[in-house]
């Protein structure tokens, strides 16, 4: 008996030990069960001894707070899925764990934290974040769009590694000593306000790419920005390199050097706004739209001066804006055809229009339909009916629909309708009469 009580005991800890394997099914909120197969609530932020689970996003996954990744769990953002962070997402994983967000995917977070890391981070997809900070000590490989609209912390004595694509800081950047920054594959750096203290190094590698800023500090002699096979070596002594600088040549980038690149809400209508201080050989500016930042489509085109020395503003108004979040892309083209990405930028459509003013009827009975006082304009909402107990039921709605059916297996009681969209969340109060 005991020897069998003791076998039980070692069954049931083998399995807490064991990572659940979950992959998204459909659109929709990460604490909702019925979103992921096999059916449950994946668990990433486990502080205790066992692992947490592996996570594989194929669809649209928002997570209302803040999420801490942790004790060996694992995520995966693949092309067409994205990972929707209302508050901070903290990657703060143990090893053998892993953070991947693939070419195609899109990570949207409140603030991107990179600590204490993982064996594996890399993004590679669209990032779009308000402050992204890395006191981590592991390397990052980043070779997506990473566009941050406030400041970008770097930490110290760590590696980021920039294989391709582009990064743009609205705000300040601080590279932090013993900070090694390779830049790779052609990749587009714009730091902003960029410091670089310490020891803290950007080097182009192989293939270079360029980076730019706004202003730079430099602390001393041991803080360098070098190009491709030390052709060329800039830190506080030699003075400040051109900008931008261009890795492998050490010249400064051309054909034109951007100022500014601004996306400014006014009611539902996009006011697009930049400024070139340089332009040569310059041909044509185009303009990309995209409501989930990977599908993008071409909105406008805007013919350059050509060769330029002084400041030129430019504009263009987009007012085909979708509901929620809008993306937008500049692009610059040569005579010659040859392009390259000058920004993305991110703007949210006013959601004051959205409330669901009331529901009829009030109690509603269990497997009719409830009426829902909202806007008929609305697509991707999400509705959810949870009960006093914190069950919950997903229930099926579709894009402009005014009414959505209860499940017709319910009891009397008070519950709560959770309704949904674009990052925002409504919880009506309603009685319903059950059929058991």
């Amino acid at each position: 008996m005991k020897n069998t009580f003791l076998l039980l005991v070692a069954i049931f800890a083998t399995l807490a030990l064991t990572a659940t394997n979950y992959t998204s099914v459909i659109d929709g909120d990460w604490d909702d069960p019925n979103n992921w197969d096999p059916i449950g609530v994946p668990n990433v932020t486990n502080s205790a001894a066992w692992p947490g689970d592996n996570v594989i996003i194929e669809h649209a996954i928002t997570y209302y707070g803040s999420l801490s990744t942790r004790k060996e769990s694992s995520i995966e953002i693949r092309n067409g899925g994205g990972l929707s962070v209302t508050g901070t997402l903290d990657i703060a994983n143990s090893n053998p764990s892993s953070f991947n967000l693939l070419s195609g995917g899109l990570l949207s977070v409140g603030n991107l934290t990179v600590s204490t890391c993982c064996n594996t981070v890399s993004l590679n997809g669209t990032v779009i974040t308000t402050d992204f900070s890395f006191p981590g000590s592991k390397a990052v490989t980043i070779g997506g769009q990473m566009i941050v609209n406030g400041n970008f912390n770097g930490g110290t004595n760590s590696q980021i590694n920039f294989t391709s694509g582009s990064l743009t800081v609205a705000g300040n950047t601080t590279l932090g000593g013993s900070l090694n920054v390779t830049v790779d594959g052609g990749a587009q750096l714009d730091f902003g306000d960029l410091t670089i203290t310490g020891n803290a190094d950007v080097i182009g590698v192989n293939n270079g790419g360029a980076i730019g800023f706004n202003t730079l500090t430099m602390s001393n002699s041991s803080t360098t920005i070098q190009c491709v096979n030390n052709n060329c070596n800039y830190n506080s002594t030699t003075g400040p390199p051109p900008n931008p600088l261009d890795l492998i040549t050490g010249a400064q980038v051309l054909p034109v050097e951007l100022l500014d690149f601004q996306a400014a809400l006014k009611e539902d209508i996009a006011l697009l706004n930049w400024t070139t201080a340089t332009e040569t050989d310059n041909d044509y500016f185009l303009l990309e739209h995209s409501a989930d930042g990977k599908n993008f489509t071409t909105i406008g085109t805007i013919p350059g001066v050509g060769n330029s020395n002084t400041p030129v503003n430019y504009e263009y108004t987009h007012d085909k804006m979708a509901s929620g979040n809008n993306y937008y892309r500049l692009w610059q083209y040569d005579y010659d055809g040859s392009s390259s990405m000058l920004g993305l930028r991110q703007l949210r459509t006013q959601s004051s229009t959205f409330t669901v003013a009331g529901i009829s009827p009030n109690p509603g009975v269990a497997g009719q339909s409830l009426r829902l006082d909202m806007p008929a304009n609305i697509d991707r909402t999400q509705m959810h009916l949870v009960n006093s107990n914190g069950q919950s039921w997903s229930l099926p709605f579709a894009d402009g629909a005014q009414q959505v059916t209860l499940p017709a297996q319910l009891p009397s009681g008070m519950y709560y309708l959770r309704v949904q969209y674009s990052g925002q969340s409504q919880t009506i109060p309603v009685a319903i009469i059950g059929n058991r």
